[in-house]
């Protein structure tokens, strides 16, 4: 399993760093290329802000769970994993009332045209390059930093595990109390994976692909 040995004020410092990004970060991210485009760029002046802390401790991205070992292997399994939980929520969510909401899908068959399909696939696009960015960055930070931290002070236990999945739910409480509830649950499931895994491949294609599909529609609308 990762060790991540920090200091408590390097590790402080990392989560001031992302928190004070996190209360500007909201009103750039918007499907703007410009605005979408200085708040990638800054997730990734944070990403390496975190690593220069790693380096200054004399660790590197390894700590975190990054590590080009076993990359692909883990990546597929991350995907195979990522459908396949997907696909339970879509049946789950279609049982309860709330069916793939694919409007744009229908339309493009309905009237089709190219250039519709051109714009549908550059929006799809746009979307997945925020997902991707949103799923690495959020990772790196909540389950490569915060839980590996805690796990490293407390031992592999429930409760580095919850009180991560606790922290990542309650960044989310501007979207409301269900929408709270739900990241806390996702938080434990990506940490679930990170711990199983050991690499933090698995829990990256899983928040990647599971943005994704929120965002396109493919879990329902939310209530």
């Amino acid at each position: 399993m990762p060790q991540l040995p920090l200091k408590s004020t390097h590790f402080a410092i990392g989560v001031g760093v992302w928190g004070i990004w996190y209360l500007l970060d909201h009103p750039l991210l918007k499907p703007i290329v410009s605005s979408l485009f200085i708040a990638l760029l800054i997730d990734v002046i944070i990403i390496l802000i975190l690593i220069g802390l790693l380096r200054w401790q004399g660790l590197g991205p390894q700590a975190l769970g990054l590590s080009t070992d076993r990359l692909g292997k883990e990546t597929l399994v991350g995907l195979g994993f990522s459908t396949l939980y997907i696909i339970v929520f879509m049946i789950n969510n279609t049982l309860w009332g709330s069916p793939p909401d694919v409007a744009w899908l229908l339309g493009l068959i309905q009237n089709f045209s190219y250039q519709h399909a051109l714009n549908l696939a550059r929006w799809a696009g746009e979307l997945l390059v925020k997902a991707f960015f949103v799923g690495v960055y959020e990772e790196i930070v909540f389950r490569g930093w915060v839980l590996t931290f805690l796990l490293t002070r407390w031992g592999v236990g429930e409760k580095a595990l919850a009180v991560s999945a606790l922290f990542f739910g309650l960044v989310h409480f501007h979207m409301g109390w269900w929408a709270m509830l739900v990241t806390t649950m996702f938080g434990y499931v990506c940490g679930l994976l990170y711990l199983w895994r050991k690499h933090l491949a698995v829990p990256i294609v899983l928040h990647i692909l599971w943005n994704w599909a929120v965002w396109l529609g493919l879990l329902g609308r939310p209530s």
